[in-house]
């Protein structure tokens, strides 16, 4: 029947077979019939969709075989070995090589979207075999996928940007979050100019505990953990610390003697009272799933400023860790700047 005018006056008109590289590799002829109708002078061939179905199918599945390959990383060879393995036939080289390119155009847009710009990055020394190898770690800030994760025999400049540069090739990169190494800078800067960094506030923390430890030994003296949680204090809310210390300096003012055994005595009590005072404020937190407060940028601008004031009240190596702040205010205060990144790096810690 004529699928124009409706009339059976109609006539086969031959046919065409079906060259698809699909169905010709198979060892398969297929003829598609044509009619012509002698009312209208219409011509129309017999449907092919179970056929086209047939072929569309193959070639999606053949194009997620190659995704799949891209999104591993394997090479065009690679590719085309597994894509011939799996279906268990030959495809024009050429044809391969052009889905190959469309994927991995595919591919990096799908990288690009999925990643947020911000990242941590961690090195890790261990011992492998009795010989020491460097582990490398990128981690998506937003996302907490692992971008990187390698063994390398050593942490070189050289070595970290090649592995950097690789395992963010085709990605966003706007921020790193990292330790206090000054190599960082430096190196983030020559593979990505325009990216920020985020030093780990954590490990200023450290830093400061342990030149503490350095200069007054293991039983800090009240006023200079006043000291020390008022540079604590500049990024996170430790006002509730500094209370406490506040209260236990009007406690030994009011006890303590010409004695100098008896002041020492009075100062380990109260040394003691605080350590369980902020053990005790830890737990509390964890209960109830909480984190130090952060500050505000203005807060910690407000607060800095104090604190630079006066400086000279502050032991020499708090002083130098102050102007160390202010030389690198930028690079302590981007996660106030970019809620993508985060205050310290134990994120990948």
């Amino acid at each position: 029947k004529c699928p124009f005018c409706g009339s059976y006056e109609c006539v086969d008109n031959g046919y065409y077979c079906i060259e698809d590289s699909i169905i010709t590799s198979l060892g398969l002829r297929i003829k598609i019939a044509q009619f012509r109708c002698k009312n209208c002078g219409a011509f129309w061939s017999s449907e092919r969709d179970f056929i086209d179905n047939i072929i569309q199918k193959e070639k999606s599945f053949v194009k997620c075989l190659l995704i799949g390959a891209a999104r591993q990383g394997l090479s065009l060879v690679s590719a085309t070995s597994l894509v011939e393995e799996t279906v268990g036939r030959s495809y024009s080289p050429q044809y391969l090589h052009e889905l190959y390119t469309n994927v991995l155009d595919q591919v990096k847009q799908e990288k690009f979207c999925s990643a947020s710009g911000a990242y941590n990055y961690d090195e890790q020394y261990l011992k492998e075999n009795g010989n020491e190898v460097c582990r490398l770690t990128i981690k998506d800030v937003v996302t907490g996928d692992t971008i990187l994760d390698k063994q390398t025999s050593d942490a070189q400049k050289e070595t970290i940007k090649k592995e950097i540069s690789k395992a963010l090739e085709g990605l966003p990169v706007d921020a790193f979050i990292v330790d206090m190494n000054r190599i960082y800078p430096e190196l983030i800067h020559e593979l990505y100019p325009k990216a920020k960094i985020q030093w780990c506030i954590f490990h200023l923390h450290k830093i400061i505990w342990k030149e503490l430890h350095e200069e007054f030994g293991k039983n800090i003296p009240l006023l200079q953990l006043y000291n020390t949680y008022t540079l604590f204090n500049i990024f996170f809310d430790h006002s509730i610390e500094l209370k406490k210390l506040g209260e236990l300096l009007k406690t030994f003012e009011k006890f303590k003697t010409k004695d100098v055994k008896s002041n020492n005595e009075i100062t380990h009590g109260l040394q003691q009272e605080f350590r369980k005072f902020v053990k005790e404020l830890k737990k509390q937190r964890r209960r109830e799933h909480k984190l130090t407060p952060r500050r505000t940028i203005e807060q910690s601008k407000e607060i800095f400023a104090q604190i630079k004031q006066q400086i000279l009240l502050f032991p020499k190596k708090l002083q130098k860790r102050i102007q160390y702040i202010d030389d690198n205010w930028e690079k302590f205060t981007l996660f106030q700047r970019d809620a993508r990144v985060q205050p310290t790096n134990n994120g990948i810690e």
